[in-house]
């Protein structure tokens, strides 16, 4: 009933998960330059485009919502009629 290997390999496990990793591409940067870690978005929308963005995605949404609920509500239509016909008339 010992369980010292299993102990010792955890301890060893946990020693050897101890210390810091490095990332392979985090070695070449110097962390010492501002730039390194910042984000800068060049790339923006105006408040105009964005409302219009939303409004699309939205329109989307319903869409792709409209086609799923008849989608599965036309699947277990048939599956109630095959139910009721297998229930009461075979």
């Amino acid at each position: 009933m010992g369980f010292g290997g299993s102990v010792a390999a955890m301890i060893q496990s946990l020693k050897a998960n101890k210390r810091t990793r490095v990332s392979m591409f985090e070695k070449d940067v110097d962390k010492h330059q501002k730039m390194y870690g910042q984000f800068t978005d060049h790339k923006k929308m105006s408040p105009k485009a964005f409302t219009l963005f939303k409004k699309r995605l939205e329109l989307q949404e319903q869409a792709r919502k409209r086609k799923l609920y008849l989608v599965f509500g036309s699947v277990m239509l048939i599956f109630f009629v095959f139910g009721i016909y297998f229930l009461f008339y075979y």
